[in-house]
C-alpha cells in the first residue's frame, strides 16, 4: 500500500467509521489468508536451507 501525497493547496478529510460486519469478515479472511501464506513460505525456506549429510555417510 502506498501513501497518498497531497497535492499542493489540497487537504484530505478523512473520517473515521465503524467497519460494517460484512468488511470485518473480508478483513479477518484476508488477514488469516496472509499469514497462511506466509507460514507455508516459510516452512518452505526452512526446508530447502537445512543442510544435512549425505546418505551414506549416516
Amino acid at each position: 500500500m502506498e501513501l497518498l501525497r497531497e497535492p499542493k493547496e489540497v487537504d484530505f478529510y478523512v473520517e473515521d467509521r465503524p467497519l460494517t460486519d460484512d468488511e470485518k469478515r473480508l478483513l479477518k479472511e484476508a488477514i488469516a489468508k496472509n499469514k497462511a501464506k506466509a507460514k507455508r513460505a516459510k516452512s518452505k525456506r526452512a526446508a530447502t536451507s537445512r543442510r544435512t549429510a549425505p546418505a551414506s555417510k549416516r
